[in-house]
């Protein structure tokens, strides 16, 4: 039973990044507050259509002695991020955990931008496969285990967050 749920796991994640690897689509939100990018995408993609990106990028600066840390401990990992382009959240803590992946030197094909809208849904109904009902959700895979998550915020800082799931700290 558990081989056959790792094997479920890793198709899953290797259909994602196969098949869904950028089919996304620009919508305008019902509420008319901001368009919604929904759908799997790239940091390029995000960044080419919204500024905050760019903006909380440049304005975060991560410890560099957890960032070293976690060059390490992120090995043999991947990433997949729930966001909602129109959520006060996921603009505040996706440029955070973009330049703490950056600084670390993680490979961008090993993370995983999934947009939602409001209802939590994407064109696809990929969303369904990570169960999350929470934007942002970061999830952090070591193979196809699962490490962890981080919803909605962070409880000291983007990067000691993430080296708490990697090492094992729940």
């Amino acid at each position: 039973m558990t081989v056959r749920i790792a094997f479920l796991s890793l198709f899953f994640l290797f259909m994602n990044s196969m098949v869904l690897g950028q089919q996304y689509a620009l919508q305008t939100d019902p509420d008319g507050a901001a368009d919604m990018l929904t759908g799997s995408f790239s940091f390029e993609v995000l960044d080419h259509n919204f500024t905050w990106l760019t903006e909380g990028y440049e304005a975060y600066h991560p410890d560099t002695a957890v960032i070293a840390s976690l060059k390490s401990e992120l090995k043999n990992c991947s990433v997949v991020i729930v966001l909602g382009t129109w959520c006060d959240d996921s603009r505040l803590l996706l440029p955070k955990f973009y330049k703490v992946l950056v600084a670390a030197e993680f490979p961008m094909g090993n993370v995983t931008l999934i947009g939602v809208d409001r209802k939590k849904e994407t064109i696809t109904g990929i969303e369904k496969t990570y169960r999350a009902t929470r934007v942002p959700t970061i999830i952090l895979f070591r193979g196809v285990k699962e490490l962890g998550r981080i919803e909605e915020s962070v409880q000291n800082s983007a990067e000691l967050d993430l080296l708490e799931l990697a090492s094992g700290g729940n």
